[in-house]
């Protein structure tokens, strides 16, 4: 596991977050991701954010699949993607639209929207280290995320 990596995955168990790793109870999730979202490489690190931890509960979730750019250089790549529950498990509803940043966290499910934060760059920040939080609502309807005042 990269340190990019293993850091995002303690900030966000730090903070309580449903980050979920590939198990029996969820089905091959790297798999699912994999599929929908691209190949995973391994130079990065995909979140799981369902509406419950408890996979026999929950009925929807998105995911960020974070990896190094194809074309190089040290930029990350980001795809996101909406999932929902059918009789065979979850299923690749469609992208998410305008949603960026970096560890994710204090996913909300509400009957309209969706909302989570990201991490992104503040106006002084170094590449490196984004340190600015901000809030997304994501419609359900278009899949579009828009950036909460």
């Amino acid at each position: 596991m990269t340190f990019f990596r293993s850091a995002c995955l303690m900030a966000l168990m730090a903070l309580g977050t449903p980050v979920l790793a590939q198990s029996d109870e969820w089905g091959n999730l790297g798999a699912l991701i994999g599929s929908t979202l691209g190949p995973y490489t391994g130079d990065g690190g995909a979140v799981w954010l369902p509406d419950s931890a408890d996979s026999a509960r929950a009925t929807e979730a998105i995911a960020l699949l974070y990896q190094s750019s194809p074309t190089g250089g040290n930029a990350i790549q980001l795809t996101t993607g909406y999932f929902r529950k059918g009789a065979n498990g979850f299923a690749f509803v469609g992208p998410l639209q305008g949603l960026f940043g970096m560890e994710p966290q204090d996913p909300r499910f509400f009957p309209d929207r969706i909302e989570v934060t990201t991490l992104t760059l503040g106006p002084d920040d170094p590449r490196c280290c984004p340190t600015k939080l901000i809030r997304w609502s994501i419609d359900r309807a278009t899949l579009r995320a828009t950036q909460l005042p």
